[in-house]
């Protein structure tokens, strides 16, 4: 990018930063001013694109383990363990489902992608942004147990998605052919599982380094933030190396790591509101000024209803099946099945999958996807303030029938 670009971008960060905390309650959030931001810097100051991909990817990738990292050391496991079976559901019910659903709607709306392009772009679209629903998960207005389930399946679904990406890239011939399924299915059990044993390793042992230096009065109140970080980077790394998936053992590390370290984790959330924004709001005016622009042109009438579609019908649907049966009311389906924000993951998955050539009409794959997100930016930005809103006292969405 050009100095002027950088220079309108970082003032637009600074007024942000200077208004935000008056705009709180409104619909405008900070990943929506800085992607039209992005959008319009673009159009002001010719941009330098030759390692677009390159640096978006690194900087995407960085914030997400950052951000899962901090929303996981929130999540309190002895809440999780008082019936709370609505993540579970959703990631191993409704997870599923939506990728099904988003084949067959992608099948019938982009028949020349053929099955396995249509597939890895349902499974590109499958996870949802931690750092996208951060205005409903940190809102007191809404239940603590419904932000701790929309905590937990957007900091594990997409650590879950990686090798369904794997396996339909694969399939779409960007990598290498498809093998036996029983190495597929160890790959995935590679994933998950030294992803997990990372996870918590990492965890616990700096909760357990944490806590001693706290106590010793060795670790002063500026390094704690830059500790933490260093433990998310190190549970991403660490997997990677065993060849586990990066992004669930930084989730499993920050779970791990805020229930182990017996002592409320003030300075993580702090961390979190300050780089960890900043680092949210760099990626998303690098999206509107670097990877969005280009897309614009490809964007018709088939390319709109998908996005809608993906937003909608297939997150929705699959999300309020797998909760049929719970304790939930219907306000609280509905609730959770919206907020399925697309964002940091969409774009890391579909930025990995373009390092390989191969795959048919990949300009087409990637116009959906960041048309997606960015739809998913607007709406759910609009709407997160007002519908966490209808949690308050005296507001509440009407019930069609008890809860079961």
């Amino acid at each position: 990018m050009t100095t002027s670009a950088i220079v309108a971008l970082l003032l637009v960060v600074l007024l942000w930063s200077l208004i935000a905390e008056r705009l709180a309650d409104s619909p405008i959030t900070g990943p929506m001013v800085m992607v039209s931001a992005g959008l319009l810097t673009s159009s002001l100051f010719p941009l330098e694109t030759g390692n677009t991909h390159a640096a978006a990817y690194f900087l995407a990738e960085l914030t997400l383990i950052i951000v899962l990292f901090s929303d996981a050391s929130r999540i309190s496991l002895p809440a999780l363990k008082q019936g709370n079976r609505q993540p579970l559901r959703m990631l191993l019910i409704g997870l599923p489902g939506c990728i099904a659903i988003g084949t067959l709607i992608g099948l019938s709306l982009f028949p020349t992608l053929g099955f396995w392009s249509v597939a890895l772009l349902a499974a590109i679209l499958a996870p949802t942004d931690a750092a996208l629903g951060e205005a409903v998960v940190s809102s007191h207005s809404v239940p603590e147990p419904i932000r701790q389930t929309l905590s937990v399946e957007s900091g594990l679904n997409d650590g879950l998605v990686v090798p369904v990406v794997l396996l339909l890239a694969c399939g779409a011939n960007i990598t290498h052919n498809l093998g036996a399924a029983t190495d597929w299915l160890l790959l995935a059990a590679r994933q998950i599982g030294f992803g997990t044993l990372a996870g918590l390793a990492i965890g616990y042992a700096g909760a357990l380094a944490t806590r001693r230096a706290l106590d010793a009065g060795t670790l002063g109140q500026g390094w704690q933030g830059v500790a933490s970080l260093a433990l998310a980077g190190l549970a991403w790394a660490i997997a990677e190396l065993l060849h586990g998936n990066g992004f669930i053992s930084a989730f499993i590390a920050g779970l791990v790591f805020g229930n182990s370290l017996q002592r409320p984790a003030s300075f993580l959330f702090a961390f979190q509101e300050t780089e960890g924004q900043l680092l949210v709001l760099a990626t998303f005016a690098l999206f509107g000024a670097l990877m969005l622009p280009g897309v614009l042109t490809q964007i018709d009438g088939t390319v709109l209803l998908y996005a809608i579609a993906s937003l909608s019908v297939v997150r929705m649907l699959p999300i309020v099946l797998s909760l049929l049966g719970t304790a939930t009311r219907w306000r609280d389906r509905l609730f959770l099945a919206w907020f399925g924000p697309r964002g940091l993951a969409s774009i890391l998955f579909v930025l990995l999958v373009g390092e390989s050539a191969g795959i048919p009409q990949y300009d087409r794959l990637t116009a959906v996807v960041f048309t997606t997100v960015a739809l998913s930016v607007l709406l759910h930005g609009l709407t997160a303030g007002p519908l966490s809103r209808l949690y308050s006292p005296g507001t509440s969405l009407p019930d069609t029938r008890p809860a079961e």
